[in-house]
């Protein structure tokens, strides 16, 4: 697993996000991953993400630095706010 790769799609998202109010920022980063031809880790990623990465119980290739960017990407999806149609006849 080349773990840079997932370092720099991080990065990337975070510069630049989606901002899409379906899908979280963590979700471009798995696709993005897997199209660098890192399946294996983006798979492995998106299930740390959908686990609970703050749990702590964290694989070996998890860093201090992909924790942070992990936060940092958390908390571009708290800025997204469902538009009002999003939210109509549920």
């Amino acid at each position: 697993m080349n773990i840079d790769v997932l370092k720099k799609a991080m990065a990337r998202q975070i510069v630049n996000p989606a901002r899409a109010v379906v899908n979280g920022e963590s979700s471009f980063v798995r696709c993005n991953v897997a199209m660098e031809g890192e399946v294996e880790l983006a798979r492995q990623y998106w299930s740390w993400v959908c686990s609970g990465y703050q749990s702590g119980r964290n694989p070996d290739w998890v860093d201090d630095d992909i924790l942070q960017m992990q936060d940092d990407l958390d908390a571009i999806d708290k800025t997204c706010i469902m538009p009002s149609w999003g939210t109509y006849g549920t």
